[in-house]
């Protein structure tokens, strides 16, 4: 396999050919002109890829034609899929005729004897990533297949009340990127939010954040009127989970987008959302008194337009801040009056979060503990 430089996927591609094409004979590897390949590369100039990337594009086109058309369409559609497929799916990229189970079942075993798919453990299928890449780039319109695969998906959503692991939701994961590729960015935010608080909790914000990222980079060319409160949320969305992620400067950046947009449409609660998000950041900066500035404007304008739980959140960022540089009499006032909005709500676990934070507070100012009674009390 001197022509192939022992490169591991080509090999299997090779190898396929000649299992398909030659009788397995490992002399009639001639058949696929990779001295013709050779010579040809040498000759060509400016060529993009690399040699081992264009020997790679060459062997899966001379696969390609000796395959019809309608299984070079099925292949091509299958490419949509990210995730290892099952017969199931499969059959939603098939074009043409309604073929039984077993047909569908013949014809994905045909593409893996030629090992341009892969069969797993699990009896699914999938692509070689370079493989499906290939296929991805030299589509002119998978518009169909896309819909195709959020109509499969669409069945297998499960029950929110079932959801423990990533696992379940994947569904809503694959449709997202689905819609995104249809451009339908205005619905992947929608399925987005279905899962949002979720995933947060659960703390996947690499996930959350390569989902946003998409989100905003792409949608911001194709934003409509009516689209751009909830792009903006998306800013805000994606400022956070970056912040989590330790990539502070790139929040401010967002939650300065974000907040730009708010004031444009007149979104006073997405002003102050925005306003809040840029406290946190310089907060984890550890620059606490323009976090302060900040938080006190998001304050401001939560008390103007009625928001209890915005003025609650605003009071305990409030107090960390003031705690951070060591003003505990303040920090006291503020964690006090989130409580007392907390309580009136029945924000049962913000409530607690702000006995704890008192607790804390009067600990480090070596005050006898009278919150940890109460704070015992409230938790259990």
């Amino acid at each position: 396999m001197k022509y192939v430089d022992g490169h591991p996927l080509t090999i299997n591609l090779v190898a396929g050919f000649l299992r398909e094409y030659c009788d397995s004979q490992l002399s009639q590897v001639e058949e696929l002109g990779l001295k013709q390949f050779d010579l040809a590369y040498e000759e060509a100039e400016g060529l993009h890829r690399n040699k081992q990337d264009a020997r790679l594009s060459w062997i899966i086109q001379q696969h390609l034609t000796r395959l019809n058309s309608e299984q070079k369409q099925f292949l091509t559609n299958l490419s949509v899929y990210r995730l290892p497929f099952n017969l199931e799916a499969a059959s939603y990229m098939w074009i043409g005729e309604e073929v039984k189970p077993f047909v569908i079942q013949k014809k994905l075993q045909e593409l893996c004897n030629r090992s341009l798919l892969v069969k797993t453990e699990d009896n699914k299928f999938q692509f070689e990533s370079l493989v499906r890449k290939y296929f991805l780039q030299q589509a002119n319109d998978l518009n169909n297949a896309h819909q195709q695969a959020i109509e499969y998906y669409r069945l297998y959503l499960k029950d929110k009340q079932s959801w423990q692991v990533l696992e379940d939701v994947s569904e809503y994961l694959e449709i997202i990127d689905h819609q995104c590729e249809l451009k339908q960015y205005a619905a992947a935010n929608k399925s987005l939010n279905i899962c949002l608080d979720f995933l947060k909790l659960r703390g996947y914000y690499a996930i959350l954040a390569e989902i946003n990222e998409k989100l905003a980079y792409r949608w911001k060319n194709y934003l409509k009127l009516e689209d751009k409160y909830d792009y903006a949320w998306v800013l805000t969305n994606l400022g956070t989970v970056k912040r989590y992620l330790g990539k502070v400067d790139r929040t401010i950046e967002l939650c300065n987008q974000s907040l730009g947009i708010f004031k444009e449409i007149g979104d006073r609660n997405g002003v102050a959302n925005s306003l809040m998000g840029l406290g946190n950041a310089y907060d984890s900066l550890g620059e606490y008194q323009r976090a302060i500035d900040y938080y006190q404007q998001s304050l401001e304008i939560k008390q103007q337009i009625g928001d209890r739980q915005g003025v609650a959140n605003s009071f305990n960022n409030l107090g960390n801040a003031n705690y951070s540089l060591g003003e505990y009499q303040r920090a006291i006032e503020f964690y006090q009056q989130s409580l007392e909005i907390k309580q009136q709500i029945g924000d049962r676990n913000g409530e607690a979060n702000s006995w704890f934070n008192l607790g804390l507070v009067y600990e480090k100012v070596n005050q006898k503990l009278e919150a940890k009674p109460a704070f015992l009390t409230k938790i259990f």
